[in-house]
């Protein structure tokens, strides 16, 4: 079994998860990236990546975790505690004093300290004390996201791309997760160091209570968080067990949830704790790529015994049985049979998932899938996580600093810290987000006056950098601003150019001094042969320019009377921004020859069945339909 480990071991580094080197970067890519919005951007709520993710795991189809901590409350587990906290801040905080005597394992009750609280809405009060309800929180972020849908503790958007945990951090490590720190561990993982530096961090209380005693959940409990330690001792296992755990989501995903009666019963939060438990009390040697397949059958066998005994335990806190609510008998026996199923047939169970299908193998040992394989780990761990930076997280109840402000103590750093080259890069990446996000917020400000001609003046230097990260996409809203100010001729010069790249090839990341504009004046623009300078990457990605309040805009970028927003592809945008210049300038020929390649751009896309976006746009009598 050792050969097939290691040609399994081999499989997933290449085709599924990827090396040690390409997790490590996505660690660090989540690592820069929280560090930026919670030094830099100034949040309201402390934001963290949780989740598989954030672990460094980017399995097709997974969702990604946010945990928004409160700074409002402060949660302490003694009036004493708190009184030792208040004496200390200058801040003000609201107290609250965790009750884990009068709640379910795993749980608390938080009492409120010093009346009255804030906020009234959250208080339930009964002959016990003055309660912070976990269900009315979440009720109140619920009916601010009217497009997400409660999902446990979560918020979850309707495309289940997105769960943000709404939390609380209390003062410092729970007294009933004290023997996690203390107890023996026969593997010798994590190292004591490592314990040592976890229990300095805080634990969060999210907001949903248990099920032992009822088909509903508590209203007033919270449950103890460990997700920001578990994602610690994750980031010092092997890769070997990082794989494991990999593989146990596939079959989660690919075999288990298939079926709709077992698909509640087994989540992959029990899966993970799996792999905590057998880290500890398994032999270091084991977890080894010829042992692979060894390692995943002793979570099978573990994960069965767990199920036939209807106890799983939690890590942190072993008197919590995870399975704390009254399933039905029948369903409960079927995920058994499975489960004993899997048991039984041993590593061979990888082989009823489509991802270890036959073919997938035969592909790979083919070596058919070489496009993805000249890139260095990096670019691997990277770019399929660029997308991430273009999605807008709007969070309603999170406030921010301005993006101007941002943008300048995020440069400010860059050029003050000496960093390694990769921390650099993803600096750069992370700017590059903010310098987006300002460009598009200054886009929807009314155009056609002196203050909004100097503003997007003041503001070159982000598109400059959108330019840098994310090449044909920052140089289109580069050419938008120069439009919408009125210098069509420049505009038409860097379109000239956004085009010339996106069609040879698409840019992603290039490094900090590879373009610079050697002059820049009105209807000047020369750039340095920058196209041989640039870091290119064969892995071509769409990006869309996405613009909102297109009311403020002249009557040529209206999309439609009765939208609002503007989403088109990049090298379509780019084509019909330079038919809107032309025709600003009245160059007549230029706009006949910029209708004949919108529509020779339709046709194309039409002739591709792959390509699921149609660009059904008015032209204001040009082109009436495309």
């Amino acid at each position: 079994m050792a050969d097939i480990s290691r040609y399994v071991y081999q499989y997933m580094c290449d085709e599924i998860v990827g090396s040690e080197k390409v997790v490590k970067y996505r660690r660090l890519f989540f690592k820069v990236f929280e560090y930026v919005q919670n030094r830099f951007l100034s949040p309201s709520k402390y934001l963290f990546v949780t989740g598989s993710k954030a672990e460094g795991l980017d399995l097709c189809g997974s969702d990604i975790d946010f945990m928004l901590i409160s700074k409002k409350y402060i949660v302490c587990e003694s009036k004493s505690d708190a009184n030792s906290y208040l004496s200390g801040i200058t801040v003000s905080r609201q107290i609250l004093i965790l009750d884990t005597d009068n709640a379910q394992p795993g749980f608390g009750l938080l009492r409120v300290h010093k009346k009255p609280i804030c906020d009234q809405q959250f208080v339930e009060r009964n002959e016990d004390g003055t309660f912070l309800s976990s269900k009315l929180y979440l009720l109140s972020f619920a009916t601010k996201y009217t497009n997400h849908i409660i999902n446990g503790p979560c918020l979850s958007d309707l495309d289940g791309k997105l769960d943000a945990a709404h939390s609380l951090k209390s003062l410092k490590w729970p007294s009933v997760a004290k023997n996690w720190a203390t107890r023996k561990r026969s593997s010798g993982l994590p190292s004591a160091s490592r314990v040592s530096d976890i229990v300095k961090y805080a634990i969060q209380l999210v907001p949903i209570g248990s099920k032992s005693c009822s088909v509903d959940v508590h209203p007033l409990e919270w449950r103890i968080s460990f997700s920001i330690p578990e994602k610690l001792i994750i980031h010092t296992w092997s890769h070997t067990q990082l794989l494991c755990y990999a593989i146990l989501k596939i079959l989660l995903k690919e075999v288990f949830k298939k079926n709709k009666v077992l698909d509640s019963l087994l989540c992959s939060y029990f899966l993970k704790t799996t792999l905590f438990w057998l880290s500890e009390e398994v032999d270091t040697t084991n977890w080894v790529p010829e042992k692979l397949l060894h390692c995943l059958e002793m979570c099978l066998s573990r994960i069965t015994y767990w199920i036939t005994q209807k106890y799983i335990p939690n890590y942190f806190i072993p008197e919590h049985n995870m399975i704390d609510r009254q399933y039905d008998q029948q369903a409960w026996d079927e995920l058994l049979a499975l489960v004993s199923f899997l048991h039984e047939i041993g590593w061979q169970s990888i082989l009823l998932c489509d991802s270890f299908q036959h073919s997938s193998i035969v592909a790979y040992s083919e070596n058919l899938k070489l496009s993805f394989y000249s890139f260095s780990d990096f670019e691997k761990a990277v770019i399929p996580l660029m997308h991430f930076l273009s999605k807008n997280f709007n969070f309603l109840d999170v406030t921010y600093c301005s993006r101007t402000k941002a943008f300048t103590r995020c440069l400010s750093f860059m050029m003050r810290e000496i960093l390694p080259k990769k921390y650099k890069i993803l600096f750069l990446i992370m700017l590059s987000g903010i310098s987006f996000n300002m460009a598009e917020s200054l886009m929807c400000k009314q155009q056609g006056n002196k203050q909004s001609y100097f503003e997007h003046k003041q503001i070159m230097t982000c598109f400059f950098i959108c330019a840098q990260t994310c090449v044909v996409r920052g140089w289109a809203l580069q050419a938008l601003n120069l439009y919408l100010t009125g210098q069509y001729t420049s505009a038409l010069l860097i379109l000239e150019f956004a085009m010339s790249v996106c069609h040879c090839e698409q840019f992603i990341i290039s490094s900090s001094n590879d373009i610079t504009i050697s002059d820049f004046k009105e209807h000047n623009i020369t750039f340095n042969k920058c196209v041989s300078c640039l870091h290119k990457l064969k892995y071509y990605t769409r990006w869309n320019i996405s613009i909102s309040n297109t009311y403020t805009f002249d009557y040529l970028l209206q999309h439609h009377p009765h939208n609002n927003i503007i989403i088109l592809e990049t090298a379509f945008f780019l084509k019909y921004l330079r038919f809107a210049c032309c025709h600003r300038l009245q160059d007549i020929d230029a706009v006949q020859q910029s209708l004949l390649d919108l529509e020779l751009f339709r046709d194309d896309i039409r002739a591709e069945p792959y390509i699921e976006n149609s660009y059904s746009i008015t032209f204001d009598g040009y082109l009436e339909y495309m």
